[in-house]
């Protein structure tokens, strides 16, 4: 089992690596094209988008995963993708309208 789960983290390592590095490769062109404070508040606004976006979707990702093969297995797989696309675009309507309003208040503070 343990060699199972090396092999695995081994298998899935370089789809954390090459973000990071391509991330760390970008933050001198940011840098020059946004100034601190222009940048500090992008910052701000990725933070929140990428905070809420896992508050709210997480959870749909993992009980897709969850019940996909069982609702396959009883033929219930349009369905399941159906109540998947209905939940994406409610959550998405809700974040961003949540993250309009937050945004709006930050902006006139």
């Amino acid at each position: 089992m343990l060699k199972r789960i090396l092999v695995d983290a081994l298998k899935y390592t370089p789809t954390k690596i090459i973000p990071a590095l391509i991330s760390i490769s970008i933050i001198p062109i940011i840098t020059h094209m946004f100034s601190p404070e222009e940048y500090g508040y992008l910052g701000v606004v990725l933070s929140t988008i990428s905070l809420l976006s896992i508050l709210t979707s997480g959870w749909v990702v993992n009980s897709n995963l969850r019940f996909y093969e069982l609702r396959k297995k009883e033929l219930q797989e349009k369905t399941h993708i159906q109540s998947l696309i209905i939940f994406t675009i409610i959550f998405s309507g809700a974040v961003t309208l949540f993250s309009y309003i937050v945004l709006n208040i930050l902006i006139y503070v």
